[in-house]
């Protein structure tokens, strides 16, 4: 069984700064990848043009955030994600609001 990571976007720069790190490593084909979009940009100048134009995968999961003060969009991500956590070991690449997700569900040890 591969083992499992997650690039998750959601802000424009994301995008771009995981685009070349999911084709990399999946031209090793030693990892199963998962592109997971927080939704926190559903504009389609926002997030889907970046999809097309860099030639990305489709998310595999869309979290569906949608728009809000920063610590609402937070919390949003933090529990729709941690939903979806449960039972996996994922690994992490990107934005402080999923890496305080990442720290806050390893400190629970369901991770």
């Amino acid at each position: 069984m591969k083992p499992k990571i997650h690039l998750i976007v959601g802000a424009r720069p994301n995008y771009i700064k995981a685009n070349p790190v999911y084709y990399s490593l999946n031209q090793l084909n030693k990892f199963e990848i998962k592109l997971v979009n927080t939704g926190q940009h559903y504009d389609e100048n926002m997030s889907k043009i970046f999809i097309h134009e860099l030639g990305m995968k489709k998310p595999d999961i869309n979290l569906e955030v949608g728009s809000g003060p920063h610590g609402e969009q937070t919390g949003k991500i933090f529990s729709l994600y941690e939903e979806l956590m449960i039972g996996y070991r994922i690994s992490f690449f990107n934005n402080k609001k999923y890496l305080l997700c990442f720290f806050s569900l390893k400190k629970d040890k369901r991770v």
